[in-house]
This record gives structure tokens, sequence and C-alpha cells, in this order.
């Protein structure tokens, strides 16, 4: 299962989130270039007068994920810094450059010696998790855990999407696009045993079979997560099946590789294409038209409310007894789900305009 896991994510941050590493270290880091230096700190003058709480500047909010030099992770640093500095508090961000389970379990160690006020961290290694995240709630560090879960922990929340209601998402989409008529080829990858993938393919099929009856799946295909595989099993597919109404792509690479398909065989703007994420060459598409829809996750939120909960926590400030955190009862949601935008040509500007990657720390180097 760990190894499954550990598989499952190697293909989601090197394949599908687009990204190049840093250089190697496992130690905590606060900086892209993995440097061991100390926590950024809060910069209160960069917000308006008025919205920072006056908090205490030694209470501590980490977040810890894996290959931290990659710019996927921009927006979850600037989640943290706007949300710290609204409070008055601070923020760390440490990382490892790889993805191994005993790297990430080892700096969760590290963070938890250190008696921040909370950790926020992706479930990557569910099994691996369980006891650590048990270690840290001993300590009193409450934990938020994002995008990946570790239901049977000790995890304060979990904000995340349901990938289920993803896939959902994307079926209407693609019925919108082709008047809910016609075949559609599903280009995925569940092949790399990632549990998101089954839910989002289940989310389609569900969908198609329950609202869209002139609407027919006639092939499903493992592209790898890779968009030199999209084009080819898409290709393939497009041949055998030239009316193709839609193409419903479950990663980031299927979006940019089946509109590569479309033109190799002479079918470009006659299938519509439905995709996930925001990426750059993802949004140019959508703008010249080649690409129909995508769906922009909101990881932001995501860190950004995590730290809220977290701080709410530790201050009491939803009270369900006398002193929430010494009775160990937990009086908010510990689930929050902030779903998904989806993209079009009528929309698209406005992502193409804001630069999620832009950090705005300014102690970030």
């Amino acid at each position: 299962m760990k190894k499954a896991i550990l598989n499952v994510l190697c293909i989601m941050f090197a394949a599908v989130l687009l990204f190049g590493c840093a250089a190697a270290d496992n130690t905590p880091t606060t900086e892209a270039n993995q440097a061991p230096t100390e926590s950024a700190t809060m910069a209160e003058a960069q917000i308006p007068a008025g919205n920072a709480q006056t908090g205490d500047p030694n209470e501590e909010y980490v977040f810890a994920c894996m290959q931290s030099g990659i710019e996927y992770w921009n927006q979850h640093r600037n989640a943290m810094y706007d949300a710290t500095t609204e409070l008055g508090v601070k923020y760390s961000f440490y990382g490892t450059e790889g993805a191994d389970a005993n790297e990430i379990v080892d700096l969760l160690e590290t963070i938890i010696s250190k008696k921040p006020a909370g950790i926020i961290t992706a479930g990557y290694f569910p099994e691996a998790f369980i006891p650590i995240f048990q270690k840290a709630w001993d300590e009193g560090i409450p934990i938020a855990t994002t995008t990946i879960d570790v239901p049977d922990s000790k995890r304060l929340v979990f904000l995340g999407t349901n990938y289920y209601n993803y896939g959902r998402m994307m079926a209407d989409t693609a019925a919108e696009a082709c008047d809910a008529t016609g075949k559609v080829i599903i280009s995925t990858m569940l092949n790399s045993g990632q549990q998101t993938q089954f839910d989002i393919v289940n989310g389609i099929k569900d969908c198609i079979a329950e609202k869209y009856p002139n609407m027919s799946i006639v092939a499903q295909l493992e592209d790898e997560g890779n968009a030199e595989v999209v084009v080819q099993v898409v290709s393939s597919a497009l041949q055998a099946h030239p009316d193709t109404a839609a193409i419903i792509g479950t990663d980031s690479s299927s979006g940019i590789g089946s509109a590569a398909a479309l033109r190799e065989v002479g079918l470009q703007g006659k299938v519509a294409i439905v995709c996930m994420d925001r990426d750059v060459p993802t949004l140019e598409a959508i703008k010249e038209g080649s690409i129909y829809a995508t769906l922009a996750g909101k990881q932001y939120a995501e860190v950004y409310y995590a730290v809220k909960f977290l701080y709410d926590f530790n201050h009491n400030k939803v009270p369900l007894v006398a002193d929430n955190k010494a009775s160990n009862v937990i009086a908010q949601p510990m689930t929050c789900d902030p779903g998904a935008v989806i993209v079009t040509a009528a929309n698209v500007d406005a992502f193409l305009e804001y630069d999620i990657n832009d950090v705005r720390d300014p102690n970030f180097k």
C-alpha cells in the first residue's frame, strides 16, 4: 500500500503539476533553493492598515510539503503569508526535495520538536502519517490536511476537494459543450493507482449514466500523466471514433495532449475538450479555442482557511465548551470542500491576468 501511494505521489508531482525540482536536501527549509533558514516574518506593512490583528509575533504556523522547490507551491506560500499576516502571527514553509515517505516523516518530526502553533500538510502517506499526527496532537499541536486527507488520524480538519464531484462537474461541462449528445473519450491515469483518479472517473461515468442518455463513453484511455502519451492514445482513439463529440481528461497533461491529438488527426474545432488545472498552456489553449474548459482547484483557499481553522482552535474562537483545546473538543467542521471553478473562454482572461505564482512575501528569495 505504501509503495502504491508513493508511486502515486511521484507521478502526481513529477508529471501532472509541470514542475522542476531544486537542489537536494531534506532539512526544513523556507527558501526555494532549499537553504535551511529561519521562518518568514510577518511584514504587516504589506496589508492595508486595520486589516491585521494584534497577535503573538512568536506564534508560528508551519506548512510542510514535498519537493518544495517547485513553482506549484507558491500559491500555498501566498496563502500562508496572507493568513498569518492578517492574524498578526508568523509562518514557516518547510519541505523536502524528494517524494520519500521517510523524509517527510522525519521533516514532520523536526517541525514538531520546534513546538509550532499548528502544522498544515497534504496527507501524502496516510499510513505513515497516522502515528506522527498522533504525536503532534499529544503535544498540543493541531494539524490540518489539505488536498489529500488522513481520515483515520488526529488531524483537526481536512480542507480539500471531493474528486468524485470533480468528475461530475467535468461531465456536466462536457455535456454543455456538445449539447448532451455524442461519443465521449476519457483520458486518465488509473494505472498510477491514485484514488483521486478513480474518484474522478467514477464521477464522470455516474453523471453521464444518470443525466445524459444521448451521451456514451466509447473509450477510456491510460495516458500516464504524460502529454506525449496523451497524443498517442487519443489520436488512436479518434481514428477509431472520428465522430467523437467530447474528450474529458482527468490530469493536467490530458488537455494539452488532447488538443495536439486533434490537430494531428485533423479534428481541431470539432471535438470539445474538458480537462483539469490552471497551468498557463491550458489557459492559453482555452483562449485560442482548442480547449473548451478546465477545472481550476482552490489550493490557495484550502491553505488560507487551514491557517484560520488552526488559529481559531488554538484561541477558542468557536467555543463549544469553556476551552475546546484543553478538553480535546473540536467545534469546527472537520472536513471542508472548497470545490473548483470552471474556466472557459468567458472567464479565462481573469485567470491569465493573475499570476498565481507571484510570491507576495517580501522576505522570500
